[in-house]
């Protein structure tokens, strides 16, 4: 139960993190909507490489049969200047 308590907590942060940047659920949701469109309009190649981008891990559980994704951390760091 320990690790499932620790993904709820994980998922909380996330979700407290995501109000204090001011992303409305509607907002999010426009947003990946436009995702999935633009996701099918890619070759292979590119989305192997959006996945490259956005993915730090995968793991893979053989015998449970279940797949443990982890992102890249893309927030800038507090030292950027933005472009």
């Amino acid at each position: 139960m320990g690790e499932l308590d620790e993904r709820t907590e994980s998922t909380e942060k996330e979700i407290r993190a995501l109000r204090r940047a001011g992303i409305a659920a509607e907002t999010l949701l426009e947003v990946l909507a436009e995702f999935n469109r633009l996701w099918e309009t890619l070759v292979l190649e590119e989305q192997a490489r959006v996945l490259d981008l956005l993915l730090e891990s995968v793991v893979y559980d053989g015998s449970s049969g279940s797949v443990e994704l982890t992102l890249r951390d893309l927030a800038p760091s507090s030292g950027a200047v933005a472009a």
